[in-house]
């Protein structure tokens, strides 16, 4: 099996992180998108409509912070 050398190795690294962060993007806006259309159509005003993916991400992405630093 042919190696890598260390250039080619960053190269490729960076190009994958540039990917991996679009589709992630991409994600967040089509979620987003959803959640804010979702509670819409359910008589939800659009402020707090548009707020709630955001809030609700950034609770889940707390709670699971703080459980992988308790399971440490």
């Amino acid at each position: 099996m042919k190696q890598i050398e260390a250039r080619e190795a960053v190269g490729l690294l960076r190009n994958m992180t540039r990917v991996l962060c679009v589709v992630g993007i991409l994600a967040l806006v089509f979620t987003t998108v959803n959640v804010t259309r979702f509670a819409t159509t359910r008589h939800v005003p659009l402020p707090i409509a548009v707020l709630l993916d955001p809030v609700i991400g950034t609770a889940l992405a707390g709670v699971l912070y703080i459980d992988t630093r308790l399971a440490a």
